[in-house]
Formats: C-alpha cells, sequence, structure tokens
C-alpha cells in the first residue's frame, strides 16, 4: 500500500514536474535587457546601469520559468531549505572561507573589492557578499547561490593568475548572478521533490534529471548574461570559457576569441 500510494503521488507530479523545462527551444530577453546586451556586440567603454534590475530580467527563460514554478508549487519546501541552510550549513562554510581564504576588502586586495561593488551596483545587489580568495592550483571560482546572512563567492588564485581584471570581473559577475537568483536553493528543491522518483520509476526520474541538467545549463546562461551586464563586453565574457578550457598563464594574453 505504500509503495501504491508513492507510486500515485510520484505520478501526480509528473505532468508538473516535466513542464519545468519544456523540450522546445525558446529564448527571448527581457525588452530592456535585449536592448543592452545587442548594444555590448560592439565594445562599449562602460557598461550601463539598468536601474531595479530584477534576476526575472536577464534569467534565461527556462530557468526562469522552473524557479518560478518550483518556488510557486513548493513554497513550503523552500521555506524548510532556507531554515535547515541557516541552522545547519552556513556558519560551517563561513568558518571554512575565513579559515582557507583571504577576505577581500577596502585595505585587503581594494582593485578585487570595487570590482565585486562595481558588479553588485550593475547587478541591483543591495548587500555585498563576502569575497575570498583560495589557494588552488585549479582556475574555479564558486558559491553557494542562497541569499542567507552570509553570502560569499570563492575565487582560486590560479584563476587570477589566468584571467584579465576586466575576466575576473566577469566571473565574479557570473558567480553574483547565481546567488540573485538563487540558484542553489532552486536546483535543491527539484532534486528533494525528483529524489522519491528514483525507487519508484526510473525511467521517469531518468527523464526529469535529463530536464535538470537542461535547467542547469540554462542557469549558467543566466550568469553569463550577468556577466555581460557587470562588463560591458561579450569578448570578456567569451574570454573567460576558452581559457578555463584551454588557457594557460604563459600563453594567455596571445589567445583570440576571434
Amino acid at each position: 500500500a505504500k509503495g501504491q500510494a508513492m507510486t500515485a503521488t510520484a505520478a501526480s507530479l509528473l505532468p508538473l514536474l516535466a513542464t519545468l523545462v519544456p523540450s522546445r527551444p525558446n529564448i527571448p530577453i527581457a525588452p530592456r535587457v535585449s536592448q543592452f546586451i545587442s548594444m555590448q556586440s560592439v565594445k562599449t567603454p562602460e557598461p550601463t546601469l539598468i536601474p531595479g534590475l530584477s534576476a526575472s530580467d536577464f534569467q534565461h527563460p527556462e530557468d526562469k520559468r522552473a524557479s518560478q514554478l518550483l518556488k510557486t508549487f513548493f513554497a513550503p519546501v523552500e521555506l524548510a531549505l532556507r531554515g535547515a541552510f541557516s541552522a545547519l550549513v552556513e556558519d560551517a562554510l563561513f568558518m571554512d572561507n575565513i579559515a582557507s581564504g583571504v577576505l577581500v576588502g577596502p585595505r585587503q586586495l581594494p582593485e578585487l573589492h570595487q570590482a565585486l561593488l562595481r558588479s553588485c551596483k550593475l547587478l541591483s545587489i543591495e548587500t555585498a557578499p563576502d569575497l575570498y580568495i583560495r589557494q588552488s592550483p585549479y582556475p574555479n571560482a564558486y558559491t553557494v547561490a542562497v541569499q542567507g546572512r552570509r553570502p560569499f563567492v570563492v575565487v582560486t588564485t590560479s584563476l587570477l593568475d589566468l584571467l584579465s581584471p576586466t575576466e575576473v570581473q566577469a566571473v565574479i559577475a557570473h558567480e553574483l548572478g547565481h546567488l540573485k537568483c538563487e540558484h542553489s536553493l532552486a536546483i535543491a528543491m527539484a532534486n528533494l521533490v525528483l529524489s522519491p522518483l528514483a525507487s519508484v520509476s526510473p525511467v521517469a526520474d531518468a527523464a526529469l534529471q535529463s530536464r535538470l541538467l537542461r535547467w542547469q545549463r540554462a542557469a549558467e546562461l543566466s550568469c553569463d548574461r550577468a556577466a555581460l551586464l557587470a562588463v560591458g563586453d561579450v569578448r570578456a565574457v567569451q574570454a573567460v570559457t576558452m581559457k578555463l578550457c584551454g588557457g594557460s598563464k604563459a600563453y594567455g594574453k596571445s589567445m583570440d576569441v576571434e
């Protein structure tokens, strides 16, 4: 009886979950952001400030649709996850960052601090997260994209060595895009909703996991848009991807995205 109840519950969720990431491509952009991005196809001296910019203004349509559906239909799950993150995870992450990284500030790597503040202003993020630099041979940047008590962004030393200052700002803005959209929270909600399907219907679970991966790709595109809004240079955003794929400290300056 318990198994039948789980099957019935999973079956009732399938139509909703299947709509999280539709199969047909559709990639319009909010009008005021679309106009801005079209301007950036030619390099401009400074990015344009868009007052009151919201996450939905630059989110990829599939990312926006999936996030809105989850928050609409699974609001209690969202509240529970926020509570668990605040109580169980946030302080541990803070201790790990402060113990293993250098906290950027007005007197500690001020140029990176200014890049962070500038990106926050352009993306309409009122409270700047902590920015940490961590020693690593791997070029990387990451955040836990939940707007909690101590939001943060981590950038590794190898990434700083590989990229130009504008490209570093693009990376910081990309991570700020994740924070503004709260992608970690939304995708954790999706995984929590999908987890019962693994044992009930492996075929349905595989199909929905494929759609979840597609949503994650759309979320990355949303954050690339955030990076473009912050730096105003499409080549800098493209160069980040190129250098992460095959760049080196010795030859990075001679690489050409064209």
